[in-house]
């Protein structure tokens, strides 16, 4: 099942979220300190492209999906193209999981604490995941589990 083309609906309205918090604040409504901003794209501040999202969602795909791109004789090809996923869409934690995977597989510990402390921190922002092959529990565990890997190193 592929993840879904959600992302930049999402994101269009945080930024309605923002907008109608200004609104409020200007006219000195007290209701504004009740509408909380959700930490997601960078507190509602960033937008994601509906051409970006099919982007990365496509590739990001393609890794998950190809059996050939799951080995290690094609760790450098998987982790090229899950690079380019968080490229075009930084605000999911899936590819930053996956990349810290393939970090743990060649040894590189630091990179994979990084790519995972990431996934972690998009995964408790999000509260849910993109990828529903796996229910967001499992996805947060098998982060942690990451992490503290990369960490013991």
């Amino acid at each position: 099942m592929l993840p879904g083309l959600w992302i930049s609906a999402v994101s269009r309205m945080g930024r309605l979220v923002i907008s109608c918090k200004q609104q409020l604040e200007a006219a000195g409504d007290p209701r504004a300190s009740k509408l909380i901003v959700p930490p997601v794209f960078d507190n509602c501040t960033k937008i994601l492209s509906e051409s970006d999202q099919q982007r990365a969602r496509d590739l990001y795909w393609e890794v998950v999906s190809n059996p050939e791109l799951q080995g290690p004789q094609n760790a450098a090809e998987a982790s090229e193209k899950l690079q380019r996923v968080i490229e075009l869409n930084p605000y999911v934690a899936e590819p930053h999981l996956m990349l810290a995977q393939l970090h743990i597989h060649a040894d590189d510990w630091e990179a994979a604490r990084v790519e995972a402390q990431r996934a972690l921190e998009l995964f408790l922002q999000w509260g849910t995941c993109w990828d529903k092959r796996m229910g967001w529990d499992a996805w947060v565990a098998w982060t942690r589990v990451c992490l503290e890997a990369a960490a013991e190193q």
